[in-house]
This record gives structure tokens, sequence and C-alpha cells, in this order.
């Protein structure tokens, strides 16, 4: 049975927040991984995205550095052909590199585009303050 019957995503504050009638939120801080467009069929990373905010990729180019040391090409070049599953992956390096707590994936607005996402720390909203 699935309760979460909405979530919304705050780039400014860095936040995903899932909600459910009666039960308390859930507050996810998020690292922006990269992004797969079905239009290019292309994986663009996050620490290349203008786009983002700095609160959402300001610690993704940890990834582009261990790339660098060892050599791993998809982790250094920014834009690359690629696929969905070429999107998890770049996911799961990253959250195993950075400790996450999960993974999400988003679609755009007009779905042109997963974003793919890693959580950095896992939280109930206080529901004594006002939203």
């Amino acid at each position: 049975m699935n309760n979460c019957i909405d979530w919304r995503y705050d780039q400014y504050k860095g936040e995903l927040i899932f909600g459910a009638h009666g039960i308390k939120r859930l507050i996810v801080d998020f690292e922006e991984v990269g992004l797969f467009s079905f239009k290019s069929k292309t994986w663009l990373w996050a620490w290349k995205n203008p786009r983002l905010e700095e609160k959402v990729n300001s610690e993704i180019s940890r990834i582009r550095d261990y790339g660098y040391k060892r050599g791993f090409e998809k982790l250094t070049n920014p834009k690359w052909p690629a696929d969905e599953f070429d999107g998890w992956e770049m996911t799961a390096i990253a959250a195993y590199l950075m400790k996450a707590k999960g993974a999400f994936k988003v679609p755009s607005s007009d779905n042109m585009f997963y974003s793919f996402m890693i959580y950095k720390n896992v939280r109930w909203a206080d529901t004594t303050q006002p939203n």
C-alpha cells in the first residue's frame, strides 16, 4: 500500500519533501547527480549543469575527482551518449562513494528528462512548525 500521496522538491533548499494525509512529512536533503535526456539520449553530470543551484550540486564534483584518479572516463566526461540504465549506474556509483542513504529519479515536468538524486540526510518534518 502506498501512503505517499504527494512529493515536491525545492532546489533552493536542497530538499525533497514527501507527505501523506494524516502522517508526518519526510524531508530528504539531496544532492543532484545528473540527468538523462530522452531527446538527446545523453547523460549530463550535475557538476556541469548550469541550471542547478549550488545547494544541490555542491559535493558531486567528488565523483569527477574520483574518476580522474582512477581513469574512469564516464565520471570525468560532463556529457556523453547514454540511456536510463546509465543514469542509475552513475547514481549508484555516486551513492556508494558519497555514502548516500538512498536515491531517487524525478521526471521533468515536460517528461523530457529524468533527474537523478541521492539522499544525504533523511528526517521527519517538525509538525509543530507552519509550512
